[in-house]
């Protein structure tokens, strides 16, 4: 029950090998018949006379007519020799083939795997055997790094075996468990194909980027989109993950948009504002510009005659927008959103919706006494008046001309804070063929602006 060096886990098999010379720090002590060191030992330090072959790929899923190639550390302090087996067997000068590590590759054709020695003449000496094991697919199977496993394949392919070596795996970061920065520098985290907490694979202890310690809690997020390189296997019967030594082959963080205001509501009056917006991934933003898309509440294309917004031209990217008056009766709402096309992903990225609500048009109250005998251009600077659908003015009093102006109720509004003792009013039909008018002139109040009742109807 021994740990590594300077008391830390081992976490492969080739980083202890028969013949490895180590100082081992800890209790020594009687077991039944056996002299041993007690649990809690470690290694202080380890000598290793010869390097081990090391392969590039490691042990991994290929397509047929893949290459690998072998090296030895040992190549840095000798004059060494490699050599190497497919057959299965024990690779020595006498049994398998030289390798040479400075043009030598190893073309694989079908499943094998690969055993590999180091010898240095001058010592006389081998190195451990190491081994790995290349599978072979084709290109339209999944698993190798030009088509890597989706998890759900993943989480299958382990149903019919569970170990798999070499296995590269396309996925979202769902959960993170631990991202451990003090000591080990390694990250257990899992990941599915949607982004949820369900059909997840754990990538347990991986190492970030090309292997890569991990030293800062930002550098893995939820949401971040991941290759990951590594055996596969049943932990225990049950979890399907990643075994340790595994780690991020490619690695993706998609761009957020967050626009600061989901709803904004103004009155009926003209009016302009800035909308803060916060992108996650900067430098890719201002590479290639986020766009403005005006929308219904469901995100589909809409335009809007009344509303003005363009994104601003610094690199906040905000949103400014002006707004002209609403003359109307009834509030209106406009919807837009900001799309930025990901070009990494080929994704598009979509803000949330942000409404724009402007309210009706609103009418100050009259001081009384009141007195108006001006035409309807005239109506929109007399404080207390409101008019709508109102014809052409006369060039004599009276002016205001109601006439059902594009088929709609012509109607002229008085707000007043208190009940006048008398309401004055003439009605004057007019016609150029001296034609009968016809129609209905009501006089109507109301206490809300909303339902009105009739007083007087001619």
């Amino acid at each position: 029950y021994g740990r590594n060096i300077n008391n830390t886990d081992f976490l492969s098999e080739d980083e202890l090998f028969v013949g490895d010379e180590v100082v081992v720090y800890g209790q020594l002590k009687m077991f039944h018949s056996t002299k041993e060191l007690d649990r809690g030992n470690y290694i202080t330090s380890l000598y290793r006379a010869v390097e081990p072959v090391t392969f590039n790929p490691p042990s991994c899923v290929m397509t047929s007519g893949s290459n690998v190639s072998l090296f030895s550390n040992a190549f840095n302090e000798w004059d060494a020799e490699v050599y190497y087996t497919i057959d299965g067997t024990e690779p020595s000068t006498t049994n398998g083939t030289y390798f040479d590590v400075w043009g030598d590759l190893i073309e694989l054709t079908q499943t094998t795997t690969v055993k590999a020695v180091t010898y240095v003449p001058d010592l006389d000496k081998y190195s451990p055997v190491t081994q790995a094991t290349y599978t072979i697919v084709s290109s339209e199977e999944p698993g190798w790094v030009g088509n890597p496993y989706s998890v759900s394949q993943a989480l299958d392919a382990l149903d019919q075996n569970s170990n798999i070596q070499g296995a590269y795996v396309h996925g979202i970061v769902s959960r993170i468990v631990q991202i451990e920065t003090t000591q080990y520098y390694n990250a257990t985290y899992f990941i599915s194909d949607d982004g949820q907490q369900s059909n997840e694979l754990q990538v347990y202890r991986g190492k970030y980027i090309s292997r890569a310690d991990f030293t800062s809690q930002d550098q893995l997020q939820i949401g971040d989109i991941v290759t990951v390189f590594g055996d596969l296997t049943v932990y225990n019967g049950t979890t399907k993950e990643f075994k340790p030594k595994n780690y991020i082959e490619h690695f993706y963080r998609p761009t957020s948009i967050i626009i600061s205001q989901n709803q904004i509501e103004v009155d009926c009056n003209a009016t302009f504002g800035i909308i803060n917006v916060t992108y996650s991934n900067d430098i890719l933003v201002n590479a290639y510009h986020p766009t403005l898309q005006f929308c219904d509440a469901q995100g589909n294309a809409a335009s809007y005659d009344w509303l003005t917004v363009t994104l601003s031209e610094n690199t906040s990217w905000d949103l400014d927008y002006e707004i002209s008056a609403n003359s109307g009766d009834e509030a209106r709402t406009a919807y837009l959103k900001i799309v930025y096309h990901d070009t990494d992903s080929n994704l598009d990225v979509v803000s949330n919706i942000v409404s724009i609500t402007q309210s009706e048009f609103q009418i100050d109250y009259a001081t009384l006494p009141f007195y108006f005998n001006g035409g309807h251009t005239d109506i929109e600077n007399t404080v207390g008046l409101k008019g709508k659908n109102l014809g052409d003015d006369y060039s004599s009093s009276p002016k205001l001309k109601f006439e059902n102006k594009n088929n709609q109720i012509s109607s002229l509004v008085l707000k007043i804070n208190e009940v006048p003792g008398v309401l004055t009013y003439d009605i004057q039909s007019h016609s150029a063929n001296n034609d009968t008018w016809t129609g209905t002139f009501k006089v109507q109040v109301s206490t809300d602006g909303n339902t009105w009742i009739d007083k007087l109807v001619y």
